[in-house]
């Protein structure tokens, strides 16, 4: 059975569109919030070195948004928080 999370993301029944992945990070819109994510795709927490990784994948396709992480029960991530950057979030 394995992860829910890897299994989506293997078999392509993720439901959102995946923008990159590599072996550390895969970045793909939440199908909760709908905002981007970037997720860690191992099961435990990512070295400095993979967070560095993961932030600049971040930067290259949203620049200098601002990120809130998320740390889920397998998969360690954060989302973007792209509607915040450009003025328009409205959750405070």
């Amino acid at each position: 059975m394995g992860c829910w999370l890897c299994n989506l993301v293997k078999s392509g029944q993720w439901g959102s569109k995946i923008f990159w992945q590599d072996e550390i990070c895969t970045l793909t819109d939440c199908r909760i919030c709908g905002r981007p994510m970037v997720i860690y795709n191992k099961h435990d927490h990512p070295s400095r070195k993979d967070i560095n990784h993961m932030l600049k994948i971040k930067d290259d396709f949203y620049g200098s948004a601002p990120i809130t992480t998320s740390p889920g029960r397998d998969h360690w991530g954060f989302h973007i928080e792209t509607k915040w950057w450009e003025g328009t979030y409205s959750d405070f």
